[in-house]
């Protein structure tokens, strides 16, 4: 049995006494009030995350005297703040440990102040990544809690992978124990991890695929064609955006509280039902999955959460004010034997409720968690005065204000400049001819221009050629979403998860193979009748003499994905990946088109096989699945 597949609760932990308080949330002179348990043995695959790094410096400098705020940068509101502020004083002690003598007093307290609930509410560029890196290592360090019994969870895997080397960093110059076998990862890559683990109790197999936005709308193209609702009258993509936020609010089909008040709602409540049985035909998820069942499998097995919220005794969140209610709910079941739970955020950044953030997460975070302290980051070390004064102004007004106020001993820097121009060509120009300006002093790697959405990037760029400047577009198509690159993770995906109906749709006809559209559409008509993956369906219908002219080609096509199959079993990912790019015949059908676009895509498969190699070299599992888990 290989490591990723031992049980996630092979250990035994004595029961707590019989009426032990709740966890308490000390100040800073009690930094490690909880006794250090010895080391258990998780028989768990606890593997680190693999994520790049950031480049982003430290922004946190040697602490200087700090002055109270002047006032112009206080609100003029009268501001009330009900939450129990963590104590101002830090003892001597404490505050001159090598670990956190470089913190400023705030910034310490938020590290030190490790057990109960504790909100940090933390100000742009106040040091917040400082603050959890610290805290982790505060914890392995200084309070002897294994690694293993620590989660983190961001949102991003950038800024996972940056507080993963800064933790180790700050480990190793102590001589402390290693931070590999810390939980850490966005709040998916951690739901893809739960779920592995337990995908028995949600009744699915492990070796699930996890299907991308495109792969989504497929599944959804393809309900909506079984139930005769046109594409004239609701869109796919309108019931994706139905899905996501029903389970955003862990809203399965069927939930009376899902909405029916008119026919889109309906019809939508019919195209969730159908939905949810093609992806478990193809045991597949989607990213709203990834929170969903692993929450809805801690409800419903009260032994399963209590066991997990053991093994993790200290949670850490960053960026809380982005989280949804599913995410949240998550969070109280994995805390609910300790409470032993820090989140890190700014409701004052909190910009994503149209993708389902909740910012009365934040803000009602003392309410639902009895006996929260609060932390206060409000020194800025990365903006000026100006841009301190201009952006508190604009948030001034936000309800529910809790009285954070920024400051900064960067002085009062340039001031802001508004320029309103006559038209979009106007705008673009002038823009173009700052750059200019500034490029006198400043080099053109340094100098970087926001604008809204995509689609206003083209008068830019023409003004750019225009003036000869020499630009990168950045967010144009994604790498993964490249034709020949998704063909590719299409074959690969077949042979981990056997039944994943995208991943055939794609595979059986890339490269072509004598399977036209004809046979696919008999294949998916045969897969609804009879509730079938289309791998399946295509099998069966072999078996029973059906398939035209094209029988021959099916059995071939199942024939060889059996074969490439067994062929992977234990290989690395790469691999794996360049006998998939031979056996499947993509390399030599873009090798028999002599074009520059073949060429170019070619390139593109060979910076497939350099991803899927560093990922061999750095993930502790080396094999395909998990390379694929990583890139979705």
């Amino acid at each position: 049995m290989s490591a990723t597949e031992l049980p996630l609760f092979a250990w035994t932990e004595p029961e707590p006494k019989p009426e032990q308080a709740p966890a308490q949330a000390p100040g800073p002179d009690q930094a490690c009030a909880v006794e250090p348990e010895p080391d258990l043995d998780t028989g768990f695959d606890v593997a680190e995350w693999d994520e790049p790094p950031l480049d982003e410096p430290e922004f946190a400098p040697e602490p200087e005297p700090e002055p109270e705020p002047g006032p112009e940068l206080e609100r003029t509101l009268e501001l009330v703040d009900p939450w129990h502020v963590a104590p101002a004083e830090v003892p001597a002690d404490l505050a001159s440990d090598p670990l956190v003598a470089k913190l400023n007093p705030e910034q310490q307290r938020a590290v030190l102040t490790t057990d109960g609930p504790v909100l940090v509410l933390a100000g742009a560029g106040s040091g917040k990544t400082r603050v959890i890196t610290h805290r982790i290592a505060w914890l392995i360090a200084r309070c002897g809690v294994p690694a293993w019994q620590i989660l983190a969870m961001t949102f991003t895997n950038k800024a996972a992978g940056e507080m993963r080397e800064r933790a180790q960093h700050l480990l190793s110059s102590l001589g402390s124990e290693s931070a590999r076998d810390l939980w850490l990862g966005t709040f998916h890559s951690v739901g893809v991890r739960l779920l592995r683990q337990l995908a028995p109790h949600a009744g699915m197999d492990p070796s699930f695929t996890i299907y991308d936005t495109d792969d989504q709308l497929k599944v959804l193209t393809k309900v909506c064609k079984s139930l005769n609702i046109s594409e004239n009258h609701y869109k796919p993509k309108q019931f994706a955006g139905y899905i996501d936020r029903a389970k955003n609010r862990l809203q399965l089909p069927g939930d009376p509280a899902l909405p029916r008040d008119n026919d889109f709602d309906r019809k939508a409540q019919q195209v969730y039902s159908r939905y949810e049985s093609e992806m478990r035909l193809a045991n597949a998820v989607d990213f709203g999955d990834l929170i969903l069942l692993p929450t809805k499998i801690l409800a419903e097995h009260p032994e399963v959460c209590q066991n997990l919220s053991r093994r993790f005794r200290y949670v850490l969140v960053d960026e809380f004010q982005d989280t949804n209610f599913a995410q949240f709910q998550l969070l109280q079941y994995l805390t609910s034997w300790h409470g032993n739970l820090c989140v890190v955020g700014d409701d004052d950044q909190s910009i994503y409720s149209w993708r389902g953030a909740e910012v009365g997460n934040i803000l009602g975070f003392p309410d639902k968690f009895d006996g929260a302290q609060v932390v206060k980051l409000e020194r800025n070390y990365r903006s000026t005065e100006t841009i301190l004064k201009a952006s508190t102004a604009v948030v001034a007004r936000n309800s529910a204000p809790h009285g954070k106020v920024l400051w900064t001993h960067a002085g009062m820097g340039e001031p802001i400049t508004l320029h309103i121009s006559a038209s979009a060509r106007d705008e673009a120009d002038w823009v173009a001819r700052r750059i200019e300006q500034v490029n006198k002093t400043v080099p053109l790697s340094e100098i970087a221009v926001f604008y809204r959405t995509n689609s206003l990037s083209r008068v830019l760029e023409d003004s750019m050629r225009r003036f000869r400047l020499p630009y990168v577009l950045i967010g144009g198509m994604k790498f993964y979403e490249r034709a020949e690159v998704k063909d590719a993770l299409a074959w690969c995906r077949l042979l981990v998860n056997p039944v994943d109906s995208a991943a055939w749709l794609r595979a059986v006809a890339a490269p072509r193979r004598g399977i036209g559209q004809t046979t696919i559409d008999a294949v998916q008509t045969f897969a609804s009748n009879w509730q079938l993956s289309l791998p399946e369906a295509a099998r069966r219908m072999v078996e029973r003499g059906e398939g035209g002219r094209a029988k021959d080609k099916l059995v071939e096509f199942d024939a060889l994905v059996s074969k490439m199959r067994q062929h992977v079993q234990g290989q690395r990912a790469d691999e794996a990946g360049t006998y998939v790019l031979q056996a499947s015949g993509l390399r030599a059908a873009l090798q028999a088109d002599a074009s520059e676009e073949s060429k170019d895509r070619l390139d593109n498969l060979q910076q497939l096989l350099a991803a899927m190699a560093e990922h061999a070299e750095s993930a502790d599992d080396p094999g395909l699945r998990s390379f694929l888990e990583n890139v979705a």
